[in-house]
Order: C-alpha cells, then sequence, then structure tokens
C-alpha cells in the first residue's frame, strides 16, 4: 500500500534535511561573526539532518539488500526502521521547538539571520511531518505484515490437514 510512497517520500526527507542543513549553517556562520557564540537551536539543526541523512542511506541500503519474504528477520528490519523513523521525527520536532521558543524570545528580529531563522524553523516542521509520516507508513506496513504472516500460517495449517 504505501511502498509507491517511500521514494518521494525519501527524496522529499533528503531535500528538506539539506534546506535545513544549509540554513542552520548560515545562521551559526552570521552569528559567529558578529558574536563569540552560536545559538545552540541552530547547532542542534546541524546535527540532526547529518543524522537523518545517514540513518536514511543505511535504512534504504539495508531494505534493498535485506533477504525479501516474511520472516523473523524482516519483521525486526521493519521495526528498527520504524524506530528509526520515529527518533528522527522526535529529533526534528524538538528542534523545532527549540528554534521557535528562541525565535519567540527575540527582542529585535530584523535582518538576513532572523528571516533566516523563520525560514529554518518552517523547513524543520515540513521535515518533521514527512518523517511522521514515514513512521506512520511503516506503523501500517508492519501491521499489514503480521495479517500476512496469519495468513500464511494458516494456508499452511490448512495444506497439513488435508494431505
Amino acid at each position: 500500500m504505501a511502498s509507491r510512497f517511500y521514494l518521494p517520500l525519501r527524496f522529499a526527507q533528503v531535500a528538506s534535511s539539506m534546506v535545513v542543513l544549509g540554513l542552520s549553517i548560515y545562521i551559526t556562520n552570521e552569528t559567529n561573526k558578529t558574536s563569540n557564540l552560536s545559538s545552540t537551536q541552530a547547532n542542534f539543526l546541524i546535527f540532526v539532518p547529518f543524522f537523518s541523512t545517514v540513518m536514511t542511506l543505511y535504512m534504504e541500503l539495508v531494505y534493498k539488500f535485506a533477504p525479501n519474504g516474511k520472516s523473523r528477520h524482516q519483521l525486526s528490519h521493519l521495526i528498527l526502521m520504524n524506530i528509526n523513523s520515529r527518533a528522527i521525527s522526535l529529533f526534528y520536532l524538538r528542534g523545532f521547538v527549540a528554534l521557535a521558543v528562541f525565535l519567540a524570545h527575540q527582542k529585535l528580529c530584523a535582518g538576513s539571520t532572523c528571516v533566516s531563522s523563520q525560514a529554518d524553523a518552517v523547513f524543520v516542521a515540513l521535515t518533521y511531518v514527512l518523517w511522521a509520516a514515514s513512521a506512520t507508513f511503516r506503523g501500517i506496513e508492519i501491521s499489514e505484515f503480521g495479517k500476512s504472516v496469519e495468513l500464511t500460517d494458516e494456508m499452511n495449517e490448512k495444506i497439513v490437514e488435508e494431505a
């Protein structure tokens, strides 16, 4: 069901992660020019896109080379991918909340750094929604996996009874 959405979803995740990474690097660079410390929110949002890109590569490559079929190994891999998707979506949610609180407490927000921070917050929220959708699709796939294994077991029992 959801497998046709994975490739476009992964592309959108990586593209929005790269936008978040670029904006966060710009914010950190501009902040370091004007003061000695950059915001921890922007620094965290530099880590999260790197982590999510590495995990996306892991999830796609391992899924491609994992054995196909309805085995326990396949189910454990699907569960691991779902946990990774949920963890990454929570990282983006935390980054969005931290950046939004940081922007809300700014007394004066003007200039390219402020506009970049606002755009970064929007793209972090978008990326969170994309990763949450990925986790939801994986959860649906896991629930369908369990149903197909049950059907296969029932069919095997009928074959044994007939023989």
